[in-house]
């Protein structure tokens, strides 16, 4: 059985931290700020002290503090659940003022997942939004992730790498249910998009023009997510919903967005298409016409950002959510 966590005790303790640092040497005279603007859930297999998480979430707290509420999943069926508390804190620039938040690790094995709701939606902030950032996707199918996924009102999954057609059910059930969700991988694709859509307005003042296939080249013997994303936001762009080409890349090099090497809309009248070049170039021809344009490559921690920044549902991605699942189909 699982040593009973009490929600109040880590409470309790957490209101220490704030007294503790204000009687802490060399605190006279700096005002220590207690920053929450929701509550910020992470589930991940790995340690929360790993380099990789400790730098992402170091960035992003300062833009957007928050409860933090760590769940590392670790060990087998056995229902042991433990917990700690910490502070992290930060100057602002040309001030003496300390921001601080708060910090809960949970570790939990396996079989002590079912025990988590409860004791998280004690921890929660309360009247703030509640976001869950879900690191490792085969963690949303643990007995109990269910239950504890309806605690949050947004959850951040990254299907980079995943199998897209298990993502995208892991995704659509969980909308299923009620709940809105964001994938990395469709975030990636952001400067992609506007760079497509703003090249095709540019060439639409002369049209219309009629879009009769769609040609996304990727890295790997089959598309990934982002492939699939990209071609589905494009199907959907289209009345006519135009055919969709996926080709493998002989020679992928250094890619911008997460494996796709190329995207081409083709018509009667126009052919325009995105290539990349390395190290985040890219060529953009139209016709005969060529320009060459940059797409930087992104970041977690900026991934994180463009999500969190997004209040309620995205329709746009809910569309190309439906159309990548269903090229996903007809690819089988």
């Amino acid at each position: 059985m699982t040593a009973a966590i009490r929600p109040e005790r880590l409470l309790r303790e957490l209101s220490e931290l704030w007294a503790q640092s204000a009687q802490e040497p060399g605190s006279a005279g700096h005002e220590v700020l207690r920053a929450c603007s929701m509550t910020l859930m992470v589930l991940t297999a790995s340690s929360p002290d790993k380099p990789e998480m400790t730098e992402t979430l170091g960035a992003l707290i300062p833009v957007y503090p928050c409860r933090l509420i760590v769940i590392e999943v670790a060990g087998g069926p056995e229902r042991r659940l433990e917990a700690s508390v910490r502070a992290h804190c930060w100057r602002t620039f040309g001030s003496r003022r300390q921001v601080c938040i708060e910090q809960v690790h949970l570790r939990a094995a396996a079989g002590a997942v079912a025990d988590l709701p409860p004791v998280v939606r004690a921890l929660t902030a309360p009247d703030l939004p509640v976001v869950l950032w879900c690191i490792q996707m085969d963690l949303l199918d643990l007995d109990g992730a269910g239950p504890l996924l309806q605690t949050a009102g947004k959850v951040i999954v990254d299907s980079h790498g995943a199998e897209p057609g298990a993502a995208f059910n892991r995704i659509e059930t969980l909308r299923s249910r009620g709940l809105l969700v964001a994938d990395l991988a469709w975030t990636r694709l952001t400067r992609w998009r506007e760079l497509l859509a703003q090249t095709f307005a540019s060439c639409a003042g002369a049209g219309p023009y009629e879009v009769e296939k769609i040609t996304v080249a990727h890295t790997g013997s089959a598309p990934g997510a982002e492939a699939l994303y990209l071609a589905g936001w494009l199907r959907d762009a289209f009345a006519n919903r135009p055919a969709c080409v996926f080709t493998a890349a002989e020679t992928p090099g250094e890619q911008a967005g997460g494996g796709i090497v190329a995207a081409a809309i083709e018509g009667p009248a126009l052919t325009l298409t995105l290539s990349t070049l390395g190290e985040g170039g890219v060529e953009v021809r139209v016709g005969e016409s060529v320009s060459w344009t940059r797409i930087e490559p992104r970041d977690e921690t900026s991934l994180l950002k463009e999500e969190l920044a997004i209040e309620g549902p995205d329709p746009v991605f809910e569309r190309a959510l439906r159309e990548a699942a269903n090229l996903t189909r007809q690819l089988r």
